[in-house]
């Protein structure tokens, strides 16, 4: 169970972590473990060759010394040893390597017992079925050998409980013989939106009408947190019909559920009303941030509901301050909260309303290794969220500001566009 601290305020709500189910390694690429993973083999599994090359006996190292040129030398002495075989990635025709005997090898091969040192093949010459190496490659730090175990060994920890896998972490697992992994479920949610002016997208508008553009923003950012969206709709401004929605929701049918719209002291506003008439249990009615002055969290049964107000910019920003944290600790995740950075403005800037925290999408980058940030423009993509202080009002281009990062920003980042 976990408590909610939003942008330091505090929420008095137990987020309980969902139950656990298995996935294969293939199939687990953004789910959260649900428990320490450790390494069922070694990594490397065998010792193989970092080069092409020539693998090297044991003895040959030893006699090297006494063939060494005196200090100042012009020339480098030269030793050379009889082939034996070949060993491509893959081969297991050769398993032991005797004293004073080479072996031609190719990147990935397995070192026979008793190979000490690949030596590269462009520090080597083969003649007649001998090469021949010079000194100077054979005092080289490097081995060039890739032992067993050197990477991972058997029954080392390689991912802690309560880490999201990425590509690179599936990639690890298979490397260490790990085929299942153990991840907590992702939690189902139920999303509407409510309003009677709202047309799905894609729909036909009428007077009056509107897209339901919050439809957009919930389908494909509550995925982003491993949340499923199991069901999604709108609803019309009918207190029987948003008390109906209520009626449906149960434990077993979805964990969260999140609404959009009706959250206000207008006419039309009837989501608290209906859900304190299905039985829901209020826990809070608004934050002392903006925004976030008009929403409400609390419980119909086992489900979380979270009402959200309408206007998209806040749903996008209540999404990725409060709504996705939440989803993220319901599967167990370590890191929850946005990271958060401190970043230097790019312009003057002057906050209407002071009394509050004000959160805003802005645009972050860097340059020349210091984090930027400024307001995002209209029709601008966000990458992050800026936190304006309560209590002060003006701002100066070089002042430094916390942001947090949107889910997004490490997609956008990524190409330059």
């Amino acid at each position: 169970m976990s408590n909610i601290t939003i942008d330091g305020i505090y929420i008095p709500i137990d987020i309980k972590v969902l139950s656990v189910e298995i996935v294969q390694v293939a199939e687990a690429v953004a789910r959260i473990t649900a428990e320490d993973i450790v390494a069922l083999s070694a990594c490397p599994p065998h010792s193989e060759s970092l080069r092409d090359g020539y693998v090297l006996g044991r003895s040959n190292a030893i006699s090297l010394f006494a063939k060494l040129p005196s200090k100042g030398a012009e020339e480098e002495c030269e030793n050379d040893y009889p082939v034996v075989g070949e060993i491509a990635a893959g081969s297991r025709k050769i398993s032991i390597l005797e004293p004073g005997t080479a072996c031609r090898i190719f990147t990935g091969g397995l070192i026979p017992e008793g190979g000490v040192r690949v030596v590269p093949q462009e520090d080597c010459c083969e003649v007649s079925g001998r090469v021949r190496v010079a000194a100077a490659a054979m005092i080289s730090e490097r081995c060039f050998i890739n032992n067993a175990g050197s990477q991972v060994t058997c029954g080392e920890k390689v991912i802690s409980q309560g880490t999201r896998l990425e590509v690179d972490h599936l990639a690890l697992l298979a490397a260490v013989g790990v085929h299942q992994v153990n991840v907590v479920t992702r939690p189902r949610v139920a999303c509407f939106c409510t309003g009677s002016e709202l047309v799905a997208v894609g729909g036909r508008l009428e007077s009056g009408q509107k897209l339901s553009l919050n439809s957009l923003l919930l389908q494909n950012l509550i995925p982003r947190y491993g949340g499923v969206v199991a069901e999604q709709g709108i609803i019309f401004d009918n207190h029987l019909a948003i008390t109906k929605i209520f009626d449906t929701l149960t434990d077993e049918h979805c964990h969260l559920v999140v609404s959009t719209g009706g959250m206000g002291p207008g006419k039309y506003d009837l989501v608290k009303n209906a859900f304190c008439d299905a039985g829901g249990r209020i826990i809070l009615e608004t934050l002392p941030m903006h925004p976030g002055r008009s929403i409400l969290l609390g419980t119909l049964g086992g489900t979380i509901f979270i009402a959200l107000p309408g206007p998209p910019n806040a749903v996008r920003t209540l999404i990725n301050e409060l709504v996705g944290p939440i989803l993220l600790m319901m599967q167990g995740a370590k890191r929850c909260w946005p990271k958060a950075l401190p970043a230097m403005l790019l312009e003057d800037l002057q906050i209407r309303k002071s009394d509050l925290l004000q959160v805003k999408g802005g645009v972050f980058s860097v340059d020349q290794g210091i984090c930027c940030v400024r307001l995002a423009e209209r029709l601008e993509p966000i990458s992050c969220f800026i936190l304006f202080a309560a209590g002060k009002k003006e701002y100066g281009k070089g002042d430094m500001i916390e942001v947090h990062l949107a889910v997004t920003s490490a997609d956008s980042a990524v190409f330059q566009l």
